[in-house]
Protein backbone atom coordinates (compact mmCIF):
# COMPACT_ATOMS: atom_id res chain seq x y z
CA UNK A 1 0.00 0.00 0.00
CA UNK A 2 0.72 3.65 -0.50
CA UNK A 3 1.94 5.48 2.68
CA UNK A 4 -1.03 7.68 4.30
CA UNK A 5 0.93 10.60 4.78
CA UNK A 6 -0.74 12.14 2.05
CA UNK A 7 -2.14 15.48 1.85
CA UNK A 8 -5.76 17.12 1.19
CA UNK A 9 -4.49 18.48 -1.94
CA UNK A 10 -2.53 15.15 -3.53
CA UNK A 11 -5.76 13.34 -2.10
CA UNK A 12 -8.08 15.51 -4.13
CA UNK A 13 -5.93 15.27 -7.46
CA UNK A 14 -5.57 11.54 -6.84
CA UNK A 15 -9.30 11.23 -6.37
CA UNK A 16 -9.92 13.53 -9.88
CA UNK A 17 -7.12 11.58 -11.46
CA UNK A 18 -9.03 8.16 -10.85
CA UNK A 19 -12.53 9.83 -11.48
CA UNK A 20 -11.25 10.58 -14.90
CA UNK A 21 -9.72 7.63 -15.87
CA UNK A 22 -12.69 5.41 -14.59
CA UNK A 23 -14.70 8.08 -17.01
CA UNK A 24 -12.83 7.11 -19.83
CA UNK A 25 -12.54 3.77 -19.17
CA UNK A 26 -16.45 3.73 -19.01
CA UNK A 27 -16.53 5.14 -22.59
CA UNK A 28 -13.93 2.83 -23.44
CA UNK A 29 -16.40 0.34 -22.28
CA UNK A 30 -19.64 1.58 -24.28
CA UNK A 31 -17.25 1.35 -27.46
CA UNK A 32 -18.17 -2.51 -26.80
CA UNK A 33 -21.67 -2.58 -26.05
CA UNK A 34 -23.50 -5.05 -28.19
CA UNK A 35 -25.81 -6.38 -25.70
CA UNK A 36 -29.49 -5.14 -24.66
CA UNK A 37 -29.77 -1.75 -23.12
CA UNK A 38 -25.58 -0.84 -23.93
CA UNK A 39 -24.55 -3.74 -21.76
CA UNK A 40 -21.15 -4.69 -22.57
CA UNK A 41 -18.85 -7.61 -22.68
CA UNK A 42 -15.64 -5.53 -21.37
CA UNK A 43 -16.31 -3.19 -18.80
CA UNK A 44 -13.17 -1.76 -17.92
CA UNK A 45 -14.04 0.55 -15.49
CA UNK A 46 -14.55 -2.18 -12.28
CA UNK A 47 -11.20 -2.91 -13.12
CA UNK A 48 -9.99 0.44 -12.75
CA UNK A 49 -11.74 1.17 -9.64
CA UNK A 50 -11.00 -2.34 -7.84
CA UNK A 51 -7.54 -2.08 -8.63
CA UNK A 52 -7.22 1.34 -7.98
CA UNK A 53 -9.09 0.41 -4.21
CA UNK A 54 -6.66 -2.57 -4.04
CA UNK A 55 -3.74 0.14 -4.34
CA UNK A 56 -4.89 3.56 -2.53
CA UNK A 57 -7.64 2.36 -0.33
CA UNK A 58 -10.83 3.94 0.84
CA UNK A 59 -9.14 7.10 0.76
CA UNK A 60 -9.98 6.96 -3.50
CA UNK A 61 -13.49 6.28 -2.99
CA UNK A 62 -15.24 9.22 -3.26
CA UNK A 63 -13.15 9.65 -6.72
CA UNK A 64 -14.81 7.21 -8.21
CA UNK A 65 -17.86 7.31 -7.21
CA UNK A 66 -18.07 10.84 -8.03
CA UNK A 67 -16.91 9.18 -11.71
CA UNK A 68 -19.67 6.83 -11.77
CA UNK A 69 -22.14 9.32 -11.11
CA UNK A 70 -21.10 11.65 -14.13
CA UNK A 71 -20.74 8.87 -16.24
CA UNK A 72 -24.40 7.11 -15.61
CA UNK A 73 -25.95 10.63 -15.29
CA UNK A 74 -24.11 11.93 -18.31
CA UNK A 75 -24.38 8.85 -20.81
CA UNK A 76 -26.88 7.13 -19.39
CA UNK A 77 -29.90 8.49 -17.87
CA UNK A 78 -29.14 12.32 -18.18
CA UNK A 79 -31.03 13.28 -15.13
CA UNK A 80 -34.44 14.28 -16.71
CA UNK A 81 -36.63 13.05 -14.35
CA UNK A 82 -37.10 11.59 -10.66
CA UNK A 83 -37.27 8.31 -11.57
CA UNK A 84 -34.39 8.83 -13.95
CA UNK A 85 -32.64 10.51 -11.13
CA UNK A 86 -33.39 7.71 -8.44
CA UNK A 87 -32.01 4.82 -11.72
CA UNK A 88 -28.85 6.80 -11.88
CA UNK A 89 -28.12 6.27 -8.04
CA UNK A 90 -29.19 2.83 -8.23
CA UNK A 91 -26.50 2.20 -10.94
CA UNK A 92 -24.19 4.21 -9.27
CA UNK A 93 -24.78 2.27 -6.00
CA UNK A 94 -24.65 -1.18 -7.52
CA UNK A 95 -21.36 -0.42 -8.71
CA UNK A 96 -19.89 1.09 -6.24
CA UNK A 97 -21.17 -1.69 -3.56
CA UNK A 98 -19.39 -4.43 -5.91
CA UNK A 99 -16.20 -2.78 -5.61
CA UNK A 100 -16.71 -2.38 -1.81
CA UNK A 101 -17.66 -6.06 -1.34
CA UNK A 102 -14.51 -7.08 -3.39
CA UNK A 103 -12.23 -4.70 -1.66
CA UNK A 104 -13.24 -5.86 1.99
CA UNK A 105 -12.95 -9.04 0.89
CA UNK A 106 -9.07 -8.59 -0.60
CA UNK A 107 -7.86 -5.95 1.95
CA UNK A 108 -5.03 -8.58 2.54
CA UNK A 109 -4.40 -9.11 -0.76
CA UNK A 110 -0.54 -7.90 -0.67
CA UNK A 111 0.38 -10.01 2.19
CA UNK A 112 -1.78 -13.17 0.35
CA UNK A 113 -0.11 -12.74 -2.87
CA UNK A 114 3.62 -12.69 -1.04
CA UNK A 115 2.29 -15.84 0.69
CA UNK A 116 1.11 -17.61 -2.20
CA UNK A 117 0.55 -16.11 -5.72
CA UNK A 118 -1.18 -19.38 -7.20
CA UNK A 119 -3.94 -19.86 -4.32
CA UNK A 120 -4.20 -16.09 -4.28
CA UNK A 121 -5.12 -15.60 -7.92
CA UNK A 122 -7.32 -18.57 -7.65
CA UNK A 123 -9.12 -16.87 -5.02
CA UNK A 124 -9.33 -13.83 -6.87
CA UNK A 125 -10.67 -15.04 -9.75
CA UNK A 126 -13.47 -16.32 -7.49
CA UNK A 127 -14.31 -13.93 -5.90
CA UNK A 128 -14.64 -11.84 -8.90
CA UNK A 129 -17.06 -14.54 -10.58
CA UNK A 130 -19.00 -14.28 -7.66
CA UNK A 131 -18.93 -10.39 -6.51
CA UNK A 132 -19.96 -9.50 -9.86
CA UNK A 133 -23.28 -10.85 -9.60
CA UNK A 134 -24.53 -7.69 -7.83
CA UNK A 135 -23.86 -4.78 -9.82
CA UNK A 136 -24.94 -7.26 -13.10
CA UNK A 137 -29.03 -8.00 -10.92
CA UNK A 138 -29.56 -4.72 -9.32
CA UNK A 139 -27.87 -2.74 -12.49
CA UNK A 140 -30.48 -4.59 -14.90
CA UNK A 141 -32.74 -4.04 -12.18
CA UNK A 142 -32.28 -0.37 -12.43
CA UNK A 143 -32.59 -0.60 -16.29
CA UNK A 144 -35.49 -2.56 -16.01
CA UNK A 145 -37.37 0.47 -14.06
CA UNK A 146 -36.02 3.10 -16.19
CA UNK A 147 -38.01 1.59 -19.13
CA UNK A 148 -34.49 1.29 -20.66
CA UNK A 149 -34.48 -2.69 -20.94
CA UNK A 150 -36.84 -4.63 -21.84
CA UNK A 151 -38.32 -7.68 -19.48
CA UNK A 152 -37.56 -10.77 -21.83
CA UNK A 153 -34.21 -9.48 -22.70
CA UNK A 154 -33.18 -9.20 -18.48
CA UNK A 155 -31.30 -12.42 -18.58
CA UNK A 156 -29.34 -11.69 -21.77
CA UNK A 157 -28.25 -8.11 -20.42
CA UNK A 158 -27.75 -9.74 -16.70
CA UNK A 159 -25.17 -12.39 -18.53
CA UNK A 160 -23.60 -10.09 -20.46
CA UNK A 161 -23.49 -7.46 -18.26
CA UNK A 162 -22.08 -10.05 -15.73
CA UNK A 163 -19.31 -11.17 -18.31
CA UNK A 164 -18.29 -7.62 -18.96
CA UNK A 165 -17.78 -6.60 -15.16
CA UNK A 166 -15.88 -10.09 -14.84
CA UNK A 167 -13.82 -9.60 -17.76
CA UNK A 168 -13.00 -5.95 -16.76
CA UNK A 169 -11.74 -6.83 -13.33
CA UNK A 170 -9.82 -10.01 -14.25
CA UNK A 171 -8.01 -8.18 -17.49
CA UNK A 172 -7.23 -4.44 -16.14
CA UNK A 173 -7.07 -5.30 -11.81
Amino acid sequence: YIQDDWSIGDKLVLNLGLGLAFLAAARLGLAFANGPAQTTAVWPASGVALGALMVWGWRIFPGLLLGSLVHEGMWISNWASPVQWLATVLLTGAGALQWALLHALMLDWWQRMQASAIRWSLRFAVLVLLGCVMASSLGNAALLGLGRLAAGDFAQAWLTWWIGDCAGILVVT
